[in-house]
C-alpha cells in the first residue's frame, strides 16, 4: 500500500462547537492583511460554569469561553481576529475576557450592523492588548467571549489585564480550505478540565 504524505492546508475559517453545543467560527488576520487561521495552535472551550470566581462574572454567556492559542510569524506581531457567532448578539452584549489575575472584565471589541461576527485585536507579549501570558514569545493566548453584565451600571474597561483559562471542546472543522505547504491548520485540539481554586 503506497504512502502519502502529509497534505497541508491554508484555512480560511474553521468551525468549531461552543460549551453550550453552539457552532462558532473562525478566522485570523495578520497585520499585513494575510489570512493565518491555520497558525491557530489550540482552538478549546470553557465552561463558565468551571470558573468560581463571581465578582464581575457576566450574568450570561451564551457560548461560554472561546480559548484562542495563535503562533504568530515575529513576537510582538498583532492579529485581528473574527469570530462568526451561530446568531446576531443583542445590543446589550458585549464581549468579556476572564483572567486569574485581573478577574472578568469587558474589552472593546468591533460588531457590524448585524452583530453576527465580532471582531478583536491581540497584540503579542501585551497583556493590556489582551494576550493571556503576557509574554513577548510569538504566541497570543486569549480566552474571551460574548457576555451580558450582571451589573446595570457595570463601568466598561476595555484595557484591563487578562490571564490564563483553559478547557476544550472537541470536533473543529475546516471550511473553504485550499491546497497549501505552509503548515498544518492546528496542533492541538485537546480535551481539557477548566478548575479554578
Amino acid at each position: 500500500m503506497p504512502h502519502h504524505s502529509p497534505t497541508f492546508f491554508r484555512i480560511k475559517r474553521i468551525t468549531k462547537k461552543s460549551s453550550t453545543d453552539k457552532i462558532f467560527g473562525l478566522k485570523i488576520i495578520d497585520i499585513g492583511g494575510e489570512n493565518i487561521t491555520q497558525k491557530i495552535t489550540q482552538l478549546n472551550t470553557i465552561d463558565p460554569d468551571d470558573i468560581t470566581d463571581t465578582t464581575n462574572k457576566p450574568e450570561n454567556l451564551p457560548y461560554g469561553l472561546i480559548d484562542l492559542h495563535i503562533k504568530v510569524k515575529e513576537p510582538g506581531d498583532t492579529v485581528t481576529v473574527i469570530i462568526y457567532l451561530p446568531e446576531p448578539a443583542l445590543d446589550n452584549y458585549q464581549w468579556y475576557k476572564y483572567s486569574n489575575t485581573a478577574g472578568w472584565h469587558p474589552y472593546s471589541a468591533q460588531f457590524n450592523k448585524e452583530r453576527d461576527p465580532v471582531t478583536i485585536t491581540l497584540t503579542d507579549g501585551q497583556t493590556k492588548k489582551r494576550d493571556d501570558d503576557g509574554k513577548l514569545n510569538g504566541i497570543i493566548i486569549d480566552p474571551s467571549g460574548l457576555g451580558i453584565s450582571s451589573a446595570p451600571d457595570a463601568e466598561n474597561d476595555p484595557d484591563g489585564e487578562p490571564g490564563p483559562a483553559n478547557e476544550a471542546n472537541p470536533g473543529a472543522s475546516i471550511e473553504d480550505d485550499e491546497p497549501d505547504d505552509s503548515g498544518c491548520f492546528i496542533e492541538t485540539a485537546q480535551t481539557k478540565k477548566c478548575k479554578r481554586p
